[in-house]
């Protein structure tokens, strides 16, 4: 697959400061003129993410705790079937 041209330094401090006031990844993507996937690709390699934990992650929350689903796990791996 081509690769587009890589993130100047201005288009990393804009995706920066617009993460800092809480919009999401779709809105940024559109401001800057890049894709979401490139944008996303940014936040998770430099960990801007930690700076900008306002972006929800969504879905359904888990029934069970990790250690449940360890201990479940477990018992499955050790039994014979």
């Amino acid at each position: 697959m081509p690769r587009g041209t890589l993130l100047s330094d201005y288009e990393k401090g804009q995706i920066d400061d617009i993460l800092v006031e809480g919009k999401v990844v779709t809105y940024i993507a559109e401001s800057i003129g890049r894709s979401r996937k490139a944008i996303y690709n940014y936040v998770n390699r430099s960990g801007s993410l930690n700076t900008a934990a306002k972006i929800k992650i969504t879905g359904r929350p888990s029934k069970l705790t990790c250690k449940e689903r360890k201990t479940i796990i477990r018992k499955a791996s050790n039994s014979v079937l």
